[in-house]
């Protein structure tokens, strides 16, 4: 009798009718998954952006896998961790299921990051001192540009070219990215300069 029919167990279907097996209940496909029992359709459910999910039968949306930390995927019904995507060098992303890139965070200003697909802001590195980095998701630490000559920045992380700092009168400097008001070269004994910034030798002779 019809009461001694028995569902599909969720994650399965069967669209024929005078099955008498079990076996006969279709699994649903990789990269979907069906909560319901007694599907007579394929209603399996395509894994979300951000998921994947290598078997097949799957009977929840927890069987799902997340991307992880510091990737994504905006693909629907992915079938396979590959089509987690690395955030690209000079971002991160902390946190999974990412489902597009731009979710992938901007390291941010004064920072850079070569890592690929990195898990959080601790990746993004500070620009050295006598140097500064004015954009957002910079990729290699050769973004970060160099204080010019005759100036020095002793700050770390520096975001503006306005951090660099010119050298006093009396002092010069003759290379770039100065990391300290040190590197500033006095004038010597006898020699004065007026110029502030001086970016060469400019020390005159101080009046007999």
């Amino acid at each position: 009798s019809l009461a001694d029919c028995q569902n599909c167990q969720a994650g399965k279907y069967l669209p024929a009718e005078g099955s008498d097996s079990a076996d006969d209940c279709i699994l649903c496909q990789q990269g979907k998954y069906s909560d319901v029992p007694g599907l007579s359709q394929d209603g399996c459910i395509d894994c979300k952006a951000g998921k994947y999910s290598d078997l097949v039968g799957n009977d929840a949306e927890e069987d799902c896998i997340q991307c992880v930390n510091g990737k994504f995927s905006p693909s629907i019904g992915a079938v396979s961790v590959t089509t987690c995507k690395d955030c690209a060098a000079g971002k991160y992303y902390n946190g999974q299921g990412n489902d597009e890139e731009a979710d992938c965070v901007l390291c941010g200003l004064g920072k850079y990051s070569s890592e690929l697909a990195a898990t959080s802001e601790d990746a993004c590195i500070k620009c050295a001192a006598g140097k500064f980095s004015d954009v957002e998701g910079s990729d290699e630490e050769a973004d970060c540009m160099l204080c010019g000559k005759g100036k020095y920045s002793s700050s770390e992380g520096a975001e503006a070219s306005d951090t660099c700092i010119d050298c006093l009168p009396g002092k010069y400097a003759e290379t770039e990215g100065n990391g300290a008001e040190s590197e500033c070269v006095e004038c010597e004994r006898g020699k004065y300069s007026k110029m502030t910034g001086s970016t060469s030798y400019s020390c005159l002779d101080c009046a007999a």
